[in-house]
């Protein structure tokens, strides 16, 4: 241990010897019993995509070597410049890094075969992060199964493996996927069409096949076993394989289970429909049976759907997808859900039970019983990972995501030790129109509940936006248990949003008062968060963004990049750079800083502790601002020091008692 780094450095964890679960709440803690409020990033945006070979064209599903053999080594940075990108985030703030990591980056091309090279680079470049002070988190990461329907993920023989002919054309002619290309000259226009691949084919296919497979289709087979416990059991094994790899690391937390997972058609209230307050709906939009009879080759009218208000998207036309009936199934494959009696045609009739996924099939052993995703399949898929994954890392923590826009629901009631809860954020207004606005916002998460009440979701000015975010962030974790240690693992914005690249001179007022507001309203719940994202490749200005889906949510730009300040390439710094404490010695009972007066206040009780550290809390100031004081409210005298160099300030109480601090603060000239 360097007890040195830990009394000099309030965002170096290089002396942390075990990560704990905190006495005083949902907080994470060190061996000092001192609470861990942490502040990281995740990396990167761009490690969803291969970087070679014949890059950038193995990005692009138009062209041939997108479907070829790739390889993920050198993202998210060569291996010469990692402790470079490691220093500049730390410098930032920035603590703690939530890696990017995809199943096809380890076991790209075929079920068991590994890539060495990538578990060695990726080994090389998390030890320098490690050796600098910073946590790791391993973010399995998904978006809509994979890159080959339309996200990341998941590797093409999955597909394959699933019985799915996985051609551009074939998914595209039957509606079961939506692929875009890279940006290279212009941003994606207001309303994300990645995300409405969750109501089509191929995503929830896979989904239902992975978590379910062996109960709603039994018959579905790879080599005389169920598909669904091959994809399971590859998946894991994975996960495992990477833990194994990077056992020694030290600053390694733990692993993310499964990045927004998704319960595919199980449980689904309706093959007739999709709910349209949780699912985007836009463009050709088919439902549930409408996606499975377009995948036999059966031509469908399919609504479509173009933006709206108030509502996000409605209905305007009918469309024929799918009229020179193309099957989307491999030729040696029947059809999966056919096979297994979910519809039939009968005397030119679709015959068909719309809760077929509500209960359990005529076949299993709980015949007609509810079906419950969480606990009856997400759970026992949490249960093994989390076996697998300490097996090689016994003190690693398993880091858990509900559904998007679900709560924990009682997932976490039996959940593994050391378990964190790791839910997602997004205002997903701004996200789906690439705008926002302080003077007025909307708690689309409560509409997104079936709330059609807009005045009481909506919210004036920058002090009710931060109200409005405080009770968002807060609702993701109403049932969540007190004992279990939480994080926000992805929250960000879009630095495209408001029409930026289109304005000629580039200013971020709006995105970094965009940023403070739900950085304010993390502070308000005392949360640990990690932003999404840092991506080294984003040179907006010229297009790409992060590279994926046309998204640009870095807070790092490198056509931004002029001198040769520590903050060169920052976007919208003020929002996200802030003071903090990282570490407080005590219960904490306020952390906030306050951009539009420029003060950071904290408020703790004050633990007893024999150790100095366990009775000393570190509070991180960035260098940008200028310290005007330090005020200190106590009974009793601390001893205070500042290092400038290390962007620290440390407060060492001598008694239990509650202690306030403000910090007044101004920015440098």
């Amino acid at each position: 241990m360097n007890e040195t780094d830990a009394e000099h450095n309030a965002a170096s964890f290089r002396y942390l010897e075990q990560l704990r679960n905190s006495v005083y709440g949902p907080f994470f803690a060190d061996q000092y019993d001192r609470t861990l409020l942490l502040r990281g990033i995740n990396v990167s945006g761009a490690s969803k995509l291969p970087s070679g070979p014949d890059f950038p064209r193995c990005i692009d599903p138009l062209d041939e070597a997108f479907w070829k053999p790739v390889s993920f080594v050198g993202r998210p940075f060569p291996v010469e410049e990692a402790r470079a990108h490691w220093q500049r985030l730390k410098s930032w703030g920035l603590s703690l890094i939530r890696f990017v990591v995809t199943w096809e980056a380890i076991e790209p091309d075929e079920p068991g075969v590994y890539d060495e090279e990538y578990l060695k680079y990726v080994a090389s470049i998390l030890k320098e992060a490690s050796d600098i002070g910073l946590l790791i988190v391993i973010d399995m990461h998904q978006d809509c199964w994979s890159r080959f329907t339309g996200g990341s993920g998941a590797p093409l023989w999955t597909l394959h493996m699933a019985g799915i002919d996985a051609t551009l054309h074939k998914l595209h002619a039957t509606g079961a996927a939506l692929l875009q290309g890279p940006k290279h000259e212009s941003y994606a226009e207001p309303g994300t069409l990645w995300a409405t691949n969750y109501t089509k084919f191929a995503i929830n296919h896979m989904f239902t096949l992975f978590f379910g497979g062996e109960v709603f289709a039994p018959n579905c087979q790879y080599k005389g076993e169920a598909v669904g416990l091959v994809l399971r059991r590859h998946f894991i094994d994975a996960a495992a394989r990477l833990a194994s790899t990077l056992a020694g690391i030290h600053g390694i937390l733990g692993f993310d289970v499964l990045n927004e997972p998704h319960a595919g058609f199980i449980g689904l209230a309706s093959l007739d429909n999709f709910n349209e307050d949780v699912h985007l709906h836009l463009g050709n939009a088919p439902s549930g049976i409408q996606s499975m009879l377009l995948a036999s080759g059966v031509p469908q009218e399919v609504p479509h759907f173009t933006k709206s208000w108030p509502v996000p998207t409605k209905k305007t036309s009918i469309k024929m997808l799918n009229a020179d009936g193309i099957r989307l199934w491999r030729d040696d494959m029947e059809d999966v859900w056919r096979q297994h009696s979910v519809w039939n045609i009968i005397d030119g009739q679709t015959r068909y039970d719309p809760r077929h996924f509500t209960r359990y099939p005529k076949t299993h052993a709980r015949a007609g019983e509810e079906v419950k995703f969480l606990q009856d399949f997400y759970r026992p898929f949490l249960m093994s990972f989390d076996q697998a994954i300490k097996a090689a890392m016994p003190h690693a923590y398993t880091f858990v995501e509900p559904i998007p826009n679900i709560r924990n629901m009682g997932l976490l009631d039996q959940a593994p030790s050391q378990t964190c809860f790791a839910p997602h954020w997004y205002d997903l207004q701004a996200l789906f129109e690439k705008k926002w606005s302080r003077y007025m916002t909307m708690n689309v998460q409560q509409l997104a509940q079936g709330s059609r009440n807009l005045w009481t979701h909506t919210y004036f000015g920058k002090r009710q936006a931060a109200d409005n975010y405080t009770k968002q962030y807060a609702w993701l974790f109403q049932d969540a248990p007190r004992a279990i240690p939480r994080l926000i693992g992805e929250t960000g914005i879009p630095f495209d949003m408001n029409k930026q690249y289109q304005r000629g001179k580039v200013v971020y007022q709006d995105q970094a008062d965009m940023l403070d507001v739900m950085c304010t309203a993390m502070e308000r719940n005392l949360l640990s968060y990690t932003l999404w994202n840092y991506t080294p490749e984003n040179k907006s200005h010229r297009g790409g963004g992060d590279l994926w889906n046309g998204e640009c949510f870095s807070v790092y730009c490198a056509a931004d990049h002029v001198g040769t300040s520590i903050y060169a390439g920052t976007r919208a710094r003020e929002g996200w750079i802030r003071p903090h404490a990282f570490k407080i010695a005590g219960q904490p009972l306020l952390s906030e800083y306050s951009a539009d007066d420029g003060i950071y206040r904290l408020r703790y009780k004050g633990a007893g502790s024999l150790h100095t550290l366990g009775r000393t809390t570190e509070v991180f100031v960035p260098k940008y601002l200028r310290i005007e004081a330090i005020h200190v409210s106590l009974r009793r005298r601390c001893t205070i020091t500042t290092s400038l160099d290390m962007q620290t300030i440390t407060i060492c109480h001598e008694e239990q008692e509650l202690i306030e601090v403000e910090i007044p603060l101004l920015l440098r000239s």
